[in-house]
């Protein structure tokens, strides 16, 4: 079975069954979420609102579009519906235009700093305004272990717009590390990281975790790091500071409370 070719197929099936009239509601609490002066004013806009619905949107039940589709598709074969599935798996990314190659493009994520071979569901003309070095900003969706599609309209940049992008895929990358660490290699290096801050403030404040006057957190936390602290902190009575081995650093307001509430056996 040629999967990038039932993908572009089914693709476009996916969405007609999102604008069927049966998800009218949903598809416009989504809609006004991409457009809140209920005027659709951009036609990339708008196919990216479609394609996160159809994608990405929990339903009231719970479950997603892709399943709805898949329970009314009982003859698909199994690779079929798992590559369906897969779609859930949206990556978002600003992607750099390393080969232009026939029907498919070699592209490099700036965020997650993996490279994608991605195909179009409007076969191999799709690419042709496209050299290496330009940028596409847009979604892929997965088809085989190689293989990609993308998905919606993506934005597409000529290389002078490196230096924004870079800028770009940097506050994306703070504002969701989850896609920086698709790349297992960036997760692992998170891990260490994580873990030798932790050593350093364990050794800093004798523990993992240490309470203290909320007066006291900037002064203190300032002679271990840089990092800031909501002001409202020097309010509280106590504050402790847990450098949690999974979660990392974390406060907690009110925690003398916490520990008498525990070291007094009546509770």
């Amino acid at each position: 079975m040629d999967l990038l070719a039932r993908a572009a197929e089914l693709k476009p099936e996916l969405l007609e069954f999102a604008v069927s009239g049966r998800f009218t509601r949903e598809l416009g609490l989504v809609y006004s979420r991409f457009f809140p002066d209920g005027v659709v004013t951009d036609e990339a806009t708008s196919a990216l609102a479609l394609d996160h619905f159809a994608l990405e949107y929990r339903l009231p039940g719970g479950d997603l579009l892709i399943d709805r589709f898949l329970a009314e598709r009982p003859e698909l074969h199994e690779a079929e519906r798992a590559m369906v599935l897969g779609w859930k798996d949206v990556v978002e990314g600003i992607f750099e235009v390393r080969t232009v190659a026939g029907p498919a493009l070699i592209l490099h994520n700036l965020i997650d700093e993996l490279t994608y071979t991605a195909h179009s569901d409007l076969g191999e003309d799709a690419f042709e305004a496209l050299d290496p070095g330009m940028f596409m900003v847009g979604r892929l969706i997965p088809v085989t272990f190689d293989d990609w599609m993308i998905s919606a309209t993506p934005a597409v940049y000529t290389p002078d717009a490196r230096r924004q992008l870079v800028r770009a895929a940097a506050e994306a990358a703070l504002r969701n590390p989850a896609r920086v660490f698709r790349n297992p290699a960036l997760l692992a290096e998170a891990w260490q990281i994580q873990a030798a801050q932790r050593r350093q403030f364990t050794e800093h404040f004798g523990s993992d975790l240490v309470v203290m006057q909320g007066a006291e957190v900037a002064a203190r936390m300032g002679a271990f790091t840089s990092m800031s602290f909501p002001d409202h902190l020097a309010r509280e009575e106590t504050v402790a500071l847990i450098f949690d081995e999974r979660d990392g650093l974390g406060y907690y307001t009110d925690f003398g409370a916490v520990e008498e509430a525990f070291a007094d056996p009546r509770w």
